[in-house]
């Protein structure tokens, strides 16, 4: 080796005395005090491990099963703290002595704690008399906690107490599998000017009491950019504040796969409250959540001040209460509800406040713009108040936009001779486009409320609105789907279907099933490149007198065809028809008929079991379906069969 090599090697070595891989030093508070950090001698104290002058970044702390009572300071280390037995045998506990665990010098992406249970934090005091983060004060940080339970702690001053479990400012905070629960006065987590990401995290039976300042007793949001993804946020209560479950202002939220349920605030927003934000709800559930006295949104409240840009998805709301909006309150900023269903939500008229118990699914004030596409209501209920006033908008109220919904079995009640009349069974000023109002009581639309291309019930002045059953899958079991033989078929805007559910032939709800065993299958191809179906649903047994039969998957033009039954199988080509007739023997053919759907490449019967072959099915019987169909000018074909025997 050349002596410059071995003398730059050297000069390396000197420069860097402490160069070394990551370390891993252990913790157990039934070793001998102080300990060495070695598995041999482990250290008895986390914070000893953390600032023992050979713990570097990067380094993972192992703590056994214990009770720390302790409080820990990281002190700009980016550290893995791990307890080996997980959150529920190890424990670190402050005894009430401040915050279990401080973040707030820079500690870096790497920083991560696990297997923790943090508790007894009365948090940190900060100037302006503000006392935060009870369990964690995390300032300027990028930690992440994983398979963590925050619990038990409280912080107190009665003015702008936040963060009991969680404190988060100017921080980039993950959590994952985590549990903050049953932390008081300050609520679970509180977070600003933040990036929040939380995934598989229950935020539970959280409080918060505060006199001024306007959080949430789960998760409260300032300024910050947050993604919340198969989360429950539930049974959290508020005393005064806005959001029993999440408050944001500011900065972005986008909550999914989640639960909100069984908050409890009695100011605004039952389990969520927003202000000045762009919020994003999808695939979740919001129930039984509560926004007492008279204050209003019993699931969701959209403030009048600031700018909200709202999106709700493929969300359940339902058995909600407030003062106003027993669903859904939205007072400024623009709100989508799309494929939502809002069921058994409630509002009542408070006097002298809440005036009207409006909006029992949502309501709508000011200058808010709302549009609703695809939602289902059900079941929703406005209340009035004896010598005051009656409900109004059982279902919706307010200035929104509701196109393709059902509205069917909501309500608006009074409790004794209102001063003024309940109006609005279903909805009291909105407008509503191809959908279906049905079964609505008293009343299925108030005056002022505007519908076109719709099914109301009783009729209603407006372009192509029919009055007609619309034959629903099940409106006891409020499946809305549209049977075979529905009048809103085509009947919507631009030749749609009136209603939340695009007609299918091929749909079958659980229990329905297609019955009888598929034969001559495929049919042969017709002119669409695809061969006909035929779709049999209902029951085989004679006595229900509930069979449907729908052929599928054909041209569009001409649509003209028939069905054919016969109690025989047999497979014969006609002349002139490219299919093959694959049913014999008292044969029998029967156009569509009045309870028809002739659309654009299908068309369909309810036959029950008597109607067109009254007498033919019987116990014990067994018969083949197929249909025959025209295939441009002067060819037929023929769709696949299918034979059912009758019980």
């Amino acid at each position: 080796m050349r002596a410059s090599t071995l003398s730059s090697i050297v000069t390396a070595a000197l420069l860097c005395p402490f160069a070394r891989s990551q370390a891993t030093w252990y913790v157990d508070v039934n070793g001998t005090p102080p300990g060495t950090g070695t598995a041999q001698d482990p250290f008895t104290s986390i914070q000893n491990a953390v600032v023992h002058g050979m713990t570097q970044d990067f380094d993972t702390i192992e703590v056994g099963p214990g009770h720390y009572v302790e409080t820990v300071d990281f002190e700009g280390k980016s550290l893995i703290l791990r307890g080996t037995d997980g959150p529920l045998t190890t424990i670190l506990d402050a005894n009430s002595n401040g915050s279990a665990l401080t973040l707030v010098t820079g500690e870096g992406p790497e920083t991560r704690i696990e297997g923790l249970t943090i508790t007894g934090g009365t948090g940190t005091w900060q100037p302006g008399g503000f006392t935060n983060g009870g369990g964690v004060y995390c300032i300027g940080a990028q930690p992440t906690f994983a398979d963590c339970i925050i619990t038990g702690n409280i912080v107190i001053d009665f003015t702008f107490e936040r963060g009991a479990g969680i404190f988060a400012a100017s921080s980039n905070l993950t959590l994952v599998d985590c549990v903050i629960d049953n932390n008081l006065v300050g609520g679970g987590l509180h977070a600003e000017n933040s990036t929040v990401s939380m995934t598989g995290c229950a935020v539970t039976s959280n409080q918060r009491i505060a006199q001024i300042s306007e959080e949430a007793s789960g998760v409260s949001l300032v300024d910050c950019d947050t993604t919340i993804d198969d989360c429950a946020i539930d049974a959290n209560g508020n005393a005064l504040d806005m959001g029993g479950g999440l408050y944001a202002s500011g900065g972005t939220v986008e909550i999914t796969n989640s639960s909100l349920s069984f908050n409890v605030n009695e100011f605004r927003g039952g389990a969520v409250s927003l202000t000045d934000c762009t919020a994003t709800i999808a695939s979740c559930t919001l129930s039984d959540n509560e926004s007492f006295d008279y204050f209003a949104g019993g699931a969701i409240y959209v403030h009048a001040t600031g700018v909200v840009d709202l999106t709700v998805e493929d969300t359940v709301i339902s058995g909600n209460i407030s003062g106003e909006g027993g669903g859904a309150f939205v007072g400024g900023g623009t709100a989508r509800f799309r494929r939502c269903s809002f069921f058994d939500n409630v509002t009542w008229a408070w006097p002298p406040y809440q005036e009207t118990g409006a909006g029992g699914g949502v309501a709508v004030r000011g200058a808010a713009k709302v549009k609703m596409e695809a939602c289902v209501f059900s079941g929703n209920r406005a209340e009035g108040q004896p010598g005051w006033f009656g409900g109004r908008g059982g279902a919706v109220f307010g200035p929104a936009t509701l196109m393709h919904c059902a509205l069917a079995d909501n309500s608006v009640e009074w409790p004794g001779p209102p001063a003024l009349p309940e109006e609005g069974g279903a909805a009291f000023g909105a407008t509503l486009l191809s959908s279906i109002i049905w079964g609505n009581t008293p009343g299925n639309l108030a005056s002022g409320t505007v519908a076109g291309y719709s099914d109301v019930e009783g009729g209603w002045p407006g372009l192509s609105n029919i009055d007609a059953d619309p034959i629903f899958w099940s409106r006891s079991g409020r499946d809305f789907h549209l049977r075979v033989g529905s009048p809103c078929i085509g009947a919507g805007v631009s030749g749609t279907d009136m209603g939340t559910f695009p007609f299918d032939p091929g749909y079958c709800p659980s229990g329905c099933d297609q019955i009888g065993k598929r034969y001559c299958s495929p049919g042969v191809a017709n002119s669409t490149g695809g061969a006909g179906t035929l779709v049999v649903t209902g029951s085989d047994v004679a006595s229900d007198d509930d069979l449907t039969l729908w052929a599928t998957q054909l041209p569009t033009t001409p649509n003209f065809g028939y069905f054919l039954m016969g109690l025989g199988t047999t497979r014969y080509t006609p002349p002139g028809s490219a299919g093959r007739l694959c049913i014999a023997h008292a044969l029998r053919g029967f156009l569509p008929g009045n309870n028809t759907a002739e659309l654009g490449g299908g068309f369909g019967r309810f036959i029950g079991t008597s109607g067109p072959v009254s007498g033919a099915i019987t116990a014990g019987s067994t018969w083949g379906f197929q249909a025959w169909y025209r295939d441009g000018a002067g060819s037929s074909n023929l769709t696949d069969a299918v034979r059912v025997r009758f019980l």
